[in-house]
């Protein structure tokens, strides 16, 4: 499942290939991932939150991120090649989901997540006022404005408006 705001940056021969492997399918991008979570025997990412979420959900995770914090819990497999990912793929789907061991993971990384969290006043105020599909629109303009100033020297421009409230994003 793509994140939403990568839409648009991979190529569409990127999702091509993804296609041609074997047992992939490609996720409707309306669909909410907990309705994928939830549906799945096994939860496999990189990074991100859907491992936390399918701890949440109890469902065992394969994780290709060396440093994730859920790495230690007992329903999780860090796998750091081909015969490791192999090897914790037969173990997960192995794994009885109402076993002792996914109430230990839950309940471990839950308290983690309360003795390590801090309050930080002022931040959903900070947070909502900010346009963050703008701040990454006008990041992706100066990348290319940076990548390719040749066609912003041949007159192509943004609109008036477009302009001006990316220039305010930007300040």
């Amino acid at each position: 499942k793509e994140q939403p705001f990568s839409y648009g940056i991979r190529s569409r021969h990127y999702y091509d290939n993804l296609r041609r492997i074997g047992n992939v399918v490609l996720a409707n991008p309306k669909t909410h991932p907990w309705e994928w979570i939830k549906a799945s025997r096994m939860v496999a990412t990189i990074t991100g939150t859907v491992g936390i979420e399918a701890v949440y959900f109890g469902k065992p995770v394969l994780s290709f991120g060396k440093h994730q914090a859920i790495n230690l819990l007992p329903t999780v497999r860090y796998a750091n090649s081909f015969d490791s990912a192999r090897k914790y793929v037969y173990e997960l789907l192995q794994m009885d989901p109402g076993s002792r061991d996914f109430k230990v993971a839950k309940e471990a990384f839950f308290r983690a997540q309360m003795e390590t969290s801090f309050d930080l006043p002022g931040y959903e105020q900070s947070y909502r006022r900010r346009d963050p599909q703008m701040e990454l629109a006008s990041n992706a303009l100066g990348q290319l404005q940076r990548s390719y100033p040749e066609l912003f020297a041949s007159g192509v421009s943004l609109p008036s408006n477009a302009r001006t409230r990316l220039e305010g994003v930007r300040s």
